[in-house]
């Protein structure tokens, strides 16, 4: 497959001012073939390729898994994450409530934002931790479910972690 030029789409083009570009015939050919789309936001995949020649020749890098990669650090890909500093209550903009959910791919391959926060933030206050700790360990299983039906044997493993802020 991947010997054959026509079985391979480019993600970029050159966009006329020196710089890149999605290239949009081969992402229009990609929609038409039904291919490429990862998860229920039609994310498509990302993957770094490596030269053709050299030390690590034809080597392919999932970007959920780039983190520090041994390999891969001759490339640019490192260990040391860029990191962003903000306040919880300037980001809540009034609300007196907001969800936080961090997970991952296997978690966001199966839900959009929105669906997400439609099954998290539906939670009663504090006061019934039970109920609360309840409903998001029902959001992790249906994910596992959803990941079960969508990839059968190839599903994803997710981790995931919901903290509320409320009073």
């Amino acid at each position: 497959m991947f010997e054959d030029p026509a079985c391979m789409l480019n993600v970029f083009c050159r966009d006329g001012r020196g710089g890149w570009k999605v290239d949009e015939e081969s992402e229009r050919r990609a929609d038409e073939a039904g291919l490429g789309f990862k998860t229920e936001r039609g994310d498509r995949a990302a993957v770094i390729l490596t030269p053709e020649d050299g030390e690590y020749s034809q080597m392919m890098l999932n970007m959920t898994r780039s983190i520090g990669d041994f390999y891969h650090q001759k490339f640019g890909v490192t260990w040391k994450p860029d990191v962003i500093t903000r306040k919880i209550s300037d980001l809540m903009g009034g609300s007196q409530k907001a969800v936080l959910c961090i997970a991952s791919d296997g978690v966001w391959d199966m839900w959009t934002f929105e669906e997400a926060m439609a099954e998290l933030a539906n939670v009663e206050p504090a006061s019934r931790a039970a109920e609360r700790k309840q409903q998001v360990m029902d959001f992790f299983e249906t994910s596992r479910q959803k990941g079960q039906e969508t990839f059968a044997d190839s599903a994803d493993n997710l981790t995931g972690v919901v903290v509320y802020f409320d009073p």
